[in-house]
């Protein structure tokens, strides 16, 4: 059995919007951040470094050959005495030492500049979870929050005279909780004891039902549960909206305390209840003879409502508006 919800402040669901909201302003601009500096130096290692020192190479590499023609120059210049060349060599020396550490440097970016880029992109990949949940997931999350407040303060406003003037998101986003109350709210929907005496019974045949019939083994086991009572009588009457012929979801709702000769049961379409395309009532034995597979349904305490969605019996809610059967659990 599902646990119902106990929702007593609605500005909760604002305040974890907006922290959600300044969350997801924080990080981003942190990755940002993060994205800035990795652009940064991709392109100081790949780009700025090995312009710098292939020019510095070719710069060295003209001091290397300045110190050696001038190590020539000096030995013509005094041939046929020998003449001293030491400074002349040793600065030589110092040419070709910083030429072999341009070249080592040049050597380093070639090798450390794919190694950089593939970090980068092991970077990128590993933010790229958190850049989805931040432009898709927490957009998507605080419009569900704001969805969800807006359909509980309808919810907590209707009532069964104003049921059908008021928006009805509170029933139909699944977003929603509790499911329970969601679904015990489609009660406002049904026809009053009055409004259903009203009416005048006809017969039907030859309808075609889009929402499906529970399964022999979910008729079973609905049928040992406690909210199992007795089979309303044939004669009894039965009120059924007529979108919910055409629609694949639909709810069951029996009225709590149903007027003699009345069996208590409505049925409407899930989505949008308070459209109904007009309603038809009938007996229980003309119903079942149309309907057979749902029989099984019927013999549900008043109170009861059920949701059938292309033959899968989503949820059953007692009178008390607790959750006695959940899909997810049977």
């Amino acid at each position: 059995m599902s646990e119902q919800a106990k929702i007593s402040n609605l500005d909760v669901f604002r305040d974890v919007k907006a922290a959600l909201a300044k969350f997801a302003e924080e990080v981003g601009t942190t990755l940002s951040g993060v994205d800035a500096d990795v652009q940064r130096v991709s392109q100081w290692i790949s780009q700025e470094r090995p312009a710098y020192w292939k020019h510095e190479v070719r710069r060295r590499e003209d001091k290397v050959a300045y110190a050696r023609a001038a190590i020539a120059k000096k030995q013509i210049s005094r041939a046929p005495e020998p003449a001293s060349v030491v400074e002349e060599r040793q600065a030589l020396r110092r040419a070709q030492a910083k030429l072999e550490t341009a070249r080592e440097k040049a050597d380093a970016v070639r090798k450390w500049s794919p190694v950089w880029d593939r970090e980068a992109q092991m970077c990128k990949s590993s933010c790229s979870g958190l850049v989805e949940t931040l432009q898709r997931d927490i957009p998507a999350a605080t419009a569900r929050l704001e969805r969800m407040c807006t359909a509980l303060e309808q919810y907590l406003s209707i009532t069964p005279e104003n049921a059908g003037d008021l928006p009805v998101d509170a029933l139909t986003d699944p977003e929603v909780v509790p499911s329970a109350t969601r679904h015990a709210a489609h009660r406002a929907f049904a026809p009053s004891p009055a409004d259903r005496d009203a009416m005048s019974l006809d017969g039907i045949s030859n309808l075609s039902w889009k929402a499906g019939f529970p399964t022999d083994l979910d008729a079973q086991a609905i049928a040992r549960m406690a909210v199992y009572g007795e089979a309303p009588a044939d004669g009894d009457s039965i009120v059924f909206a007529w979108r919910s012929i055409e629609s694949t979801a639909v709810v069951l709702t029996r009225l709590p305390t149903p007027s003699k000769g009345d069996s208590g049961w409505y049925i409407g379409p899930l989505d949008r209840p308070e459209v109904t395309g007009g309603l038809r009532k009938t007996t229980i034995a003309s119903f079942s003879t149309c309907f057979p597979a749902l029989a099984p349904l019927l013999p549900l305490q008043p109170g009861s409502v059920v949701v059938l969605t292309a033959g899968i019996v989503r949820a059953v809610i007692d009178a008390a508006d607790r959750e006695v059967w959940n899909a997810d659990l049977f």
